[in-house]
């Protein structure tokens, strides 16, 4: 019985997880030339999130622990991000360095979104058959074979799960393969290419 909880809790969570995960496609690309110029803009991701910072155990006079109970706050987190912008429009990678007439930058980055949606369907291929799997458990034939197919079913499709949302992470616009430094570079090249000021006021 505690087998087939685990199984259909694994399962409905995943399905509710996968759900509101889309396919891991890269940002819209196809914005052309304007002649304006090409600018690397800095800003900080701020999020909260209710964590969990600890434990509680209540013991008796002995020493035997009676009970446990998690312990959350709600954090601040902040990171780093990036955006290429041509004139004050946020454009992808992926347009940024063909504008800049930067092959080698853009061949890197359209690699990486290709591995990344490689890893989406891979993920996606892991939660079904870690889902098929965890069913097909709690059919089988005996106590052991029963819970050994399930927590395996239920192992893999975790590990599908997490690529899908690992995959997916990686699209986002300010997520890039190509460091900060050399986008700054490769702008800077742009604009003295074609005698264009920068201004830093966004």
């Amino acid at each position: 019985m505690r087998f087939s909880i685990i199984a259909i809790a694994s399962i409905t969570i995943w399905c509710g997880c996968a759900s509101m995960i889309p396919d891991a496609r890269p940002p819209r690309s196809g914005t052309r030339a304007t002649g304006e110029p090409l600018v690397v803009v800095e800003d900080m991701k701020v999020w909260r999130s209710r964590d969990n910072v600890g434990e509680v155990r209540v013991e008796d006079e002995t020493g035997q622990r009676l009970a446990t109970a998690d312990v959350y706050a709600t954090r601040t987190h902040t990171r780093f991000v990036w955006y290429p912008v041509q004139g004050k429009e946020v454009i992808s990678d992926e347009d940024f360095f063909r504008i800049a007439g930067e092959p080698r930058a853009l061949e890197a980055t359209q690699r990486w979104r290709e591995s990344n949606l490689r890893s989406n369907r891979r993920g996606r291929y892991l939660l079904i058959g870690g889902a098929i799997g965890a069913v097909a458990g709690l059919f089988a034939p005996g106590i052991q074979a029963k819970a050994l197919i399930t927590l395996t079913g239920v192992s893999v499709g975790s590990c599908g799960l997490y690529l899908m949302l690992w995959s997916h992470d990686r699209q986002q616009p300010e997520s890039h393969v190509i460091p900060v430094w050399e986008a700054y570079e490769i702008a800077d090249r742009y604009n003295r290419k074609h005698g264009l000021s920068v201004s830093r006021s966004f």
